[in-house]
């Protein structure tokens, strides 16, 4: 179980690392926000920075990679599945 402190320290050491996410950034999410990636890395680190997110409600490469045309991404919270998927796609 990951206690409020777990995750306050997380946050705390991934907001260590210069320029690693910041306020103007926009972020791709296709991850559920029940896990822990999705919640702490993804939400918990925009919410942290007051970078925006748009979340995917699943994902699919060619549709992720075509989602909003001219909006800009500047991160892709993914796991291995995803990236394997967007590396697939022509």
């Amino acid at each position: 179980m990951l206690t409020h402190g777990n995750l306050t320290a997380n946050l705390r050491q991934m907001l260590g690392i210069p320029e690693i996410l910041r306020s103007d950034d926009v972020g791709l999410v296709a991850l559920p926000l029940f896990h822990i990636f999705g919640l702490n890395v993804a939400l918990g680190l925009s919410l942290a920075t007051g970078a925006a997110l748009v979340l995917d409600t699943r994902f699919d490469a060619a549709e992720s990679l075509r989602t909003s045309p001219g909006a800009r991404r500047d991160d892709l919270a993914r796991c291995a599945h995803h990236v394997r998927g967007v590396g697939r796609h022509p």
